[in-house]
């Protein structure tokens, strides 16, 4: 019992934040987009101005790029939350039994030197939600920690879900009997 507390003290510091990194891409879009409308809009005036028709035109490529980087951004990196219990995979929940391994993928650069962002991808056993590997980023705050910046986060993130699922597995199987 002791040992879950700590578990669930530890897990209070990580904080999943995939949608903040596909924001990015959605904030440039929109500014690529209302680049493309003002000069648009240029053209439609004046008729001869080739610098705005050229704006135009490198703006609304730049959109659709970015547009697409976006919703590709939102389609393999995923949000998620844990429990004790569950893994939940943006609205999907998914008993933490069916973990399998998670990996450490790169560590991603900040612009605040008090959280460390790392990407994460999990494999599940079969089941008939999750077939594909699930990529995540998950911050950590050092300043909660109180740590040094050599501290193994990846690591310590790993060993605690690797402990959630096995005790899972075991809870379950002594259910079965």
């Amino acid at each position: 019992m002791n040992d879950h507390q700590a578990i669930l003290k530890v897990m209070k510091e990580w904080r999943c934040n995939s949608k903040a990194y596909a924001r990015i891409y959605l904030f440039a879009c929109c500014v690529c987009a209302f680049i493309s409308l003002v000069c648009g809009l240029d053209v439609l005036t004046r008729h001869n101005e080739t610098g705005s028709l050229l704006f135009f035109t490198s703006a609304l490529i730049c959109t659709f790029f970015l547009f697409r980087r976006y919703k590709n951004k939102r389609h393999n990196i995923k949000q998620v939350r844990f429990t004790t219990k569950a893994v939940y995979i943006e609205k999907l929940k998914l008993d933490i039994s069916y973990l399998k391994s998670v990996e450490y993928i790169r560590t991603l650069k900040n612009s605040d030197n008090s959280i460390i962002s790392i990407e994460f991808s999990m494999t599940f056993f079969p089941n008939t939600l999750v077939k594909d590997n699930v990529h995540f980023y998950m911050e950590f705050g050092k300043i909660l920690l109180g740590t040094s910046e050599k501290y193994d986060y990846q690591r310590r993130f790993i060993n605690v879900l690797k402990v959630l699922a096995k005790d899972r597995r075991e809870q379950l199987k002594k259910q079965q009997n």
